[in-house]
């Protein structure tokens, strides 16, 4: 690993799709990397901004090139195929130092490096209307109607972290579960704003409901620049009129399809759990693609294994280190520093999370909610 500082460092991403590109931005800048350019072959895409950053065709890579010093780009596509595509196209480049997103995390150690949090997700139900197959929230092991964030310990958790972080986080993310499900979801968006005025706030939804909602919902929307992040699976859902009566509702939309294209069948992946444990809990922290900051009545977790562990075991009947052993106590660390250097360490669950063999994609199907959907 290069002793370099990050601040200074020039670090390209290559890949704009949805959620690739979000899974692989929030960590490398929650470590201190600052991303100058995002790369990506879709004219569409280019010259548009993903948080200030622009977005640039292939051939721009040349004026890098043209300075004659060292810069690193990477990949922040997932499939193996791909990035075998990628490194060969990128091969002519002379300067640049070219990793898979899996290898720089694994290069840099990311992980155990946060200095701040791109992103921060709370989930504002457990249950889902959808059953997915290895849902790595464990949604579908959830209770149905079994719990419902409470405004007053969501609004003290936002006012905590506020505190802690100076309002500096990119982006808040209100899912589940399904989202819509909550009574009161309109109320959360207002709540955020307070204390993050300039964070963007994503609601991540399966759409199913979108239709139903009332005017209350939209209303907050709205008033509180929420983006709608729609998943999309193969049902009988016309997702083409659910975007277009949105946007006539002056409701921002995006959808992200875990960086699928959309003539690509939704794919599911797998949560490496190893019910015998034992593993090298520092190295498979090392090598985690799956950081995902989720406060959870007051404790943050580094991902939704962590954070939601004990569906899986109350579900199961097993004993895997649970949520009360795998987060940090936001009300009991002083500062953000104290609370960044806490959530950089190894958990016990990492010993029985296998980050480097992952279960391999699959096409979406409804979950039978078997235990071998979720481990190795």
């Amino acid at each position: 690993m290069r002793n370099v500082d990050s601040k200074n460092e020039t670090v390209i991403l290559y890949g704009a799709g949805t959620q690739n590109l979000r899974m692989a931005f929030q960590p490398i800048t929650s470590a201190g990397f600052k991303v100058t350019a995002i790369v990506d072959k879709d004219e569409k895409k280019q010259g548009t901004l993903f948080y200030g950053i622009r977005i640039i065709a292939p051939e721009q890579l040349r004026k890098y090139e043209e300075k004659r010093e060292k810069y690193r780009i990477i990949i922040t596509i997932r499939t193996e195929e791909t990035v075998l595509e990628v490194k060969n196209e990128l091969s002519r480049l002379q300067y640049a130092e070219i990793y898979s997103f899996h290898e720089f995390i694994e290069s840099e150690k990311l992980n155990g490096k946060v200095k701040r949090f791109a992103c921060i997700m709370f989930h504002l139900v457990d249950h889902c209307n959808m059953s997915c197959v290895r849902c790595s929230h464990f949604s579908p092991l959830a209770l149905r109607d079994g719990f419902y964030l409470e405004e007053g310990t969501f609004e003290r958790d936002c006012k905590r972290l506020s505190e802690l972080t100076k309002g500096d986080i990119d982006e808040i993310q209100l899912s589940g579960g399904e989202p819509t499900l909550h009574p009161k979801v309109h109320i959360f968006p207002y709540i955020v704003r307070k204390y993050f005025p300039m964070t963007k706030i994503i609601m991540i939804t399966n759409a199913t409901r979108l239709q139903d909602m009332q005017d209350e919902f939209f209303q907050s929307c709205r008033e509180n620049d929420v983006e709608l992040w729609i998943s999309k699976y193969p049902i009988k859902l016309d997702y083409n009129s659910i975007f277009d009566s949105l946007r006539s509702k002056g409701i921002s939309v995006t959808f992200g399809n875990t960086g699928n294209s959309e003539d690509k069948p939704k794919e599911m992946w797998g949560l490496p759990m190893r019910l015998e444990g034992g593993m090298d809990k520092q190295h498979n922290f090392d090598c985690c693609l799956c950081m995902q900051y989720i406060v959870r009545e007051g404790i943050i977790y580094p991902c939704a294994n962590s954070a939601y562990i004990d569906l899986f075991n109350n579900y199961f009947q097993k004993e895997l280190p649970g949520p009360k052993v795998n987060g940090v106590d936001i009300y009991k660390v002083n500062d953000l520093e104290e609370l960044t250097e806490k959530i950089s360490q190894a958990i016990p669950l990492c010993e029985f999370c296998d980050a480097q063999n992952r279960l391999p994609g699959i096409p979406w199907r409804v979950s039978q909610k078997e235990i071998s959907e979720w481990i190795i």
